[in-house]
């Protein structure tokens, strides 16, 4: 909890579950209390299938994202929009736990349903929520490296954003990953033709699953294994709140050179 800044309000149980939940429980009415509850056997299953520990804190860190969001407090159970910011919260603690991107996308990339259901959403709508969550630690991360260090290390502090941007370019897909991960610069778009600088520009939307309009760009991500549609999602209604603030801005500095 110490990555939140918050205290804990609930209780962590192994329990007869399923898999893992967030509950609130009231034996007496009005003496309610709030529980973690996982599946020991479940969670030995998660860590064998992904190799990792990380997917198994992952799932946990997921389901305290519930409580501390206040999602078990409403009637309903498992909706995909509550599991979509549960998605985000887990991810954005894991990278200040020192998690890799990667190792933040492994329970998902494994145990999630491509489809989805009524009750949570389909396995790239959750990876696009873990890699904004993840993105949003790390800018924060990078944003205070910056304050902190003055002219006399700020090439340490480029070495390491660049450390950063080696590891997380091998997670991300596409012809320009760094473009969804750091800032870009004029010498990053330097020399680029406007074929290039729209390839650029639209590997940033289709990495969200975002719809194109334009057959050209249908065309082209369609032939990509990496593109997963999202259905109803396209840059002119809500699809454009999943980007991060880097490519945002990396968005409306390609478009000048385009």
């Amino acid at each position: 909890m110490k990555y939140t800044g918050l205290p804990a309000n609930f209780e962590i149980l192994a329990a007869d579950v399923p898999n893992a939940c967030a509950v609130i429980q009231c034996p007496n009415n009005n003496d309610c209390s709030r529980y973690l509850l996982y599946n020991q056997e479940f969670i030995i299953r998660v860590k064998n299938a992904t190799n990792t520990d990380w997917s198994a804190i992952s799932i946990l860190v997921h389901e305290i994202g519930h409580h501390l969001s206040g999602h078990t407090l409403e009637a309903g159970g498992s909706r995909p929009k509550i599991e979509l910011e549960a998605d985000k919260f887990s991810r954005y603690i894991l990278r200040k736990m020192n998690a890799s991107l990667e190792e933040s996308l492994v329970a998902i990339r494994t145990l999630a349903s491509e489809e989805g259901s009524s009750t949570h959403p389909p396995k790239h709508s959750r990876l696009a929520a873990i890699t904004n969550g993840w993105k949003q630690a790390d800018d924060e991360i990078l944003e205070l490296l910056g304050k902190n260090n003055n002219s006399s290390n700020s090439t340490n502090k480029e070495n390491v954003e660049e450390d950063r941007h080696i590891e997380n370019t091998n997670a991300i897909p596409g012809k320009y990953p760094y473009a969804s991960i750091r800032y870009l610069t004029p010498s990053d778009l330097h020399g680029m033709s406007k074929w290039e600088l729209k390839i650029m520009r639209n590997e940033i939307f289709a990495r969200h699953g975002y719809l194109f309009k334009t057959s050209l760009m249908r065309n082209y991500f369609n032939n990509k294994e990496w593109y997963l549609r999202i259905p109803k999602l396209s840059r002119t209604n809500s699809g454009t709140k999943y980007l991060s603030e880097i490519e945002k801005k990396n968005i409306k500095l390609i478009r000048n050179y385009e």
